[in-house]
């Protein structure tokens, strides 16, 4: 049984450890703080509560878990919940990344979704297919991160459709492929790039 209650007891230390770092900011905090102090500002900012919450918020939800471990440990006198909840760190973590992943394809498949919608409504309003992608682009920031690649082949006379191919490759931009088909068959045939865009 003294065994059980050491390891509760050391358990306890090094939370009480991490939690007194993670106040003073790591050794980050111990440069901040004296830089604060000798350039005669006195005080940090907010209070340690504050700080604390901060970091908790950027380290992610999923530090939580051996917090309440270690607080059903120290209740039930269990070293159990301690360890059940540090392996639940990798797999909270895999949660949280999944989950903003999918936040970020969504958006920018409604980003996709504006820039046609944008490119349609320049094309009817009579823009050439080159300055209107100019314009929707700028508007709607629908290509990410192969926007300046779209928009060089679209001003200075490059394959837009292989470009919009390639920006296709992000997460949540396959919309980008109907654009650029809609592009080829509009470009290449002359048909109406507005109503393939609608479609």
């Amino acid at each position: 049984m003294t065994g059980v209650d050491e390891a509760s007891t050391g358990v306890a230390l090094v939370c009480a450890g991490a939690a007194a770092w993670m106040v003073g900011g790591g050794r980050d905090g111990v440069a901040r703080r004296a830089r604060s102090l000798l350039a005669g500002g006195g005080a940090i900012g907010s209070p340690p509560w504050q700080r604390v919450l901060g970091r908790a918020r950027r380290l992610g939800f999923e530090w939580w878990a051996p917090v309440a471990g270690l607080l059903l440990a120290l209740l039930g006198a269990s070293v159990l919940p301690v360890l059940a909840g540090a392996a639940g760190v990798p797999l909270l973590r895999r949660v949280r990344r999944a989950a903003e992943e999918r936040r970020v394809r969504e958006r920018r498949g409604e980003a996709v979704v504006a820039l046609c919608a944008a490119l349609a409504g320049e094309v009817r309003a009579g823009r050439q297919p080159g300055e209107a992608l100019l314009r929707a682009a700028r508007d709607s920031g629908g290509l990410g991160d192969a926007q300046a690649v779209v928009l060089a082949a679209a001003r200075f006379g490059g394959d837009v459709p292989g470009a919009l191919a390639d920006a296709a490759r992000q997460p949540g931009a396959d919309g980008l492929l109907g654009l650029a088909a809609c592009w080829r068959v509009a470009v290449d045939r002359g048909a109406g790039l507005a109503a393939g865009l609608d479609r």
